[in-house]
């Protein structure tokens, strides 16, 4: 390519003097100028890699859209005689750098020579991308498929920022997935997250991103973050839980966990962090610590499996046939257990939760009843059996049942 560089400025004298600061490295380098009253038709009949845009007070920023609307895959430099907070809005739009007319050569060429070494690794990244594209690893957005974060998880947690990182599992609320192009959420979560964060999609539409070195609440800022680009309209929903010293098969299933109670809770995430972790919340980091808390999860599901889901099944078939006016629902999964009995006039709920450690953390909780009040009971979870857990839900019942007696 010969035309490199395109100088787009309405003033003739500050143009010569930006020319004369740069000196061309190969003679094969060029560079072409031109003033506002064209330069969108030059840019459409040409493929220039850097554009020096000349600061037009107010269009500015209409003029750096434009810029990269026509030619997206080209880097952008400002030039501007006054470095203020606006320049933060030209970053926002997309430009590299800037540069002033009271530069120095040696400052403006240092810019330019930067400018062009990100653009030659931007291309060999894409040479890479399409490579992995067409041998059917990564998708048209450039995420790779869930199964090579499965195979790999052991050889990416060795990046220690990967270790310190958070895993969000993201998706669109499922009332609202077919309405809208799933292209629009690729598009989002593109721009909004950082280069050296990791993206894998499964082929329902359920994004795995690992943002490295970043906490639980950084993490729901960049969710937060994700939802005011998508329009409160377009419900998210995500699964968070930090990554520590967990396998795969852990994070995972905590993560869907987190995010399978966010869309029944219809909120737009699950903040796990005291299910999975202590006050400190880096317990994580000893490995003592961490074999503890392994035997205790394993204790958990399996009290999961062998009391919780049986008997939350049982009764929800009694139940439904004694409450012909109530809906009743339960889930069990390892962020919460809930079991539910829900009318128009009343709804009550039994929720459990595992501190981590060895207690469950058990609530009763009642809306549009007026004698009976919330309860909050802990059990040891040795000491949770089937029995405890059918006094309970008979006390749910009884409860539920107060305002008609």
């Amino acid at each position: 390519m010969t035309d490199n560089i395109l100088l787009i400025c309405d003033d003739d004298i500050l143009t010569r003097i930006i020319i004369d600061k740069i000196s061309l490295l190969r003679n094969k380098d060029k560079i072409n100028t031109c003033k506002y009253d064209n330069f969108k038709d030059i840019l459409q009949k040409s493929n220039y890699k850097i554009i020096i845009l000349q600061e037009r007070a107010d269009l500015t920023t209409k003029d750096i859209c434009i810029a990269k609307e026509i030619r997206p895959n080209s880097e952008i430099i400002l030039l501007t005689s006054n470095v203020d907070s606006n320049i933060y809005d030209a970053y926002d739009q997309g430009i590299y750098d800037f540069i002033t007319p009271e530069d120095n050569s040696q400052a403006i060429m240092l810019t330019l020579i930067n400018c062009f070494k990100k653009i030659a690794s931007e291309d060999a990244l894409n040479n890479y991308k399409l490579l992995l594209y067409n041998t059917g690893i990564i998708d048209s957005n450039g995420y790779a498929k869930i199964k090579y974060l499965k195979d790999n998880f052991n050889t990416i947690i060795e990046d220690k920022k990967v270790l310190n990182g958070t895993l969000c599992l993201l998706t669109l609320d499922p009332k609202i997935r077919t309405k809208i192009s799933m292209t629009r959420l690729a598009n989002t979560i593109s721009k909004n997250v950082r280069k050296n964060d990791l993206i894998y999609k499964n082929n329902n539409g359920l994004y795995y991103i690992i943002l490295k070195e970043t906490d639980i609440e950084g993490t729901k800022l960049f969710v937060k973050n994700l939802q005011h680009h998508m329009n409160e309209e377009y419900k998210l929903r995500a699964g968070i839980i930090k990554i520590g010293m967990y396998n795969f098969e852990d994070i995972e299933n905590l993560a869907k966990s987190s995010l399978q109670a966010a869309i029944t809770n219809d909120t737009l995430f699950c903040d796990m962090t005291d299910i999975t972790y202590n006050e400190n919340g880096d317990w994580l980091n000893n490995e003592e610590e961490h074999k503890k808390y392994k035997l205790f999860y394993i204790s958990y599901v399996n009290k999961l499996k062998s009391v919780i889901e049986p008997i939350f099944y049982r009764f929800s078939k009694e139940f439904q046939n004694k409450f012909k006016d109530a809906s009743i629902q339960q889930y069990v999964n390892i962020a919460e257990s809930v079991f539910c009995i829900d009318s128009k006039e009343k709804h009550s709920e039994l929720i459990i939760h595992f501190d981590g450690f060895t207690k469950l953390k058990i609530q009763i909780v009642h809306k549009g009843l007026d004698s009976s009040e919330n309860t909050n009971i802990e059990f040891q979870l040795n000491k949770f059996t089937d029995k405890e857990l059918i006094k309970i839900l008979k006390q749910l019942k009884k409860e539920y049942l107060s305002k008609e007696e």
